[in-house]
């Protein structure tokens, strides 16, 4: 079975000091793998974060002060309306963020490492390495000052 997309959705942008929660809907039903990002803007780099879907803890994939990526590892809830949420400790932060499911993945190893970068200048660049038939998923972030 190929990759696929299968759904995603998105957490309009607001400000909290604790955390934030969020629908998601997954549309298929076997070897799904969920992905979650976010990012914000304001306030101090986040010190502590946790993700959980549906109650299930999340794998910090990537946290650069300001970009945060999460995945599930293996299985998500599938066809249920499943409860993102992320939390953190540090000042009140304006944030945004999202998930995404993908369908068709291999339940044994869903991810590899991280690939990250965090600078200024145009272009901001990060090297990826992959492998056929891996699908490659960002999260990117912008600090706003």
């Amino acid at each position: 079975m190929a990759v696929a997309f299968d759904s995603a959705a998105q957490l309009v942008e607001g400000t909290s000091t604790t955390g934030v929660s969020w629908s998601h809907d997954p549309v298929g039903t076997s070897n799904l793998y969920g992905k979650a990002g976010f990012s914000h803007w304001k306030g101090a780099p986040i010190t502590s974060l946790a993700g959980t879907w549906n109650g299930l803890t999340m794998t910090v994939k990537g946290n650069l002060e300001r970009v945060v990526a999460l995945d599930t590892g293996n299985n998500p809830p599938p066809s249920t309306s499943a409860t993102v949420s992320i939390t953190w400790v540090t000042d009140n932060i304006a944030f945004a963020g999202g998930s995404e499911v993908y369908t068709g993945v291999a339940q044994t190893t869903p991810s590899d490492a991280a690939a990250t970068a965090n600078g200024a200048g145009d272009p901001v660049t990060v090297n990826v390495t992959s492998a056929t038939d891996d699908w490659v998923v960002d999260t990117v972030g912008v600090n706003i000052t």
